[in-house]
């Protein structure tokens, strides 16, 4: 059985391919196509590098933010605004884009009240990786 105004199963499926991007960056998100099992880790081909990384940094500091700030995002005591702005740092970590994160990560940090030790290790992560903002 339908519900909606679809016509029929096939109207269904493609409205949610077509909507498929978005439904991953929700929280929680589950991945429903089985994933092939590769021996040793390869660099994702969408990845977007800046064009210049500290000396030392690597991609894992971006992996290590990424997988901190999944824990930290269920915390209850994270406020409403606190959690949206790591949100966002957290879609462009996930997205594997650089510039995004590049962009948000330092505003996002700032609005947190009270980080704790795994929000302060995120955040040297991302510094390791982006490094201190030039000062003009």
């Amino acid at each position: 059985m339908l519900w909606g105004n679809f016509a029929n199963e096939k109207e269904l499926f493609f409205m949610m391919v077509k909507f498929s991007p978005q439904l991953k960056e929700l929280p929680g998100a589950v991945e429903m196509a089985p994933q092939p099992q590769i021996s040793e880790p390869t660099k994702p081909a969408t990845m977007k590098v800046p064009a210049i990384t500290m000396p030392g940094a690597s991609e894992d500091d971006l992996r290590s933010a990424q997988a901190i700030l999944e824990r930290e995002l269920v915390r209850p005591d994270l406020g409403a605004r606190e959690a949206e702005a790591l949100r966002e740092v957290l879609f462009g970590l996930r997205e594997r884009n650089s510039a995004r994160v590049a962009s948000v990560w330092r505003e996002a940090f700032a609005e947190v009240r009270t980080p704790t030790d795994g929000l302060k290790q995120a955040h040297d992560h991302l510094e390791r990786y982006f490094g201190k903002p030039s000062v003009q």
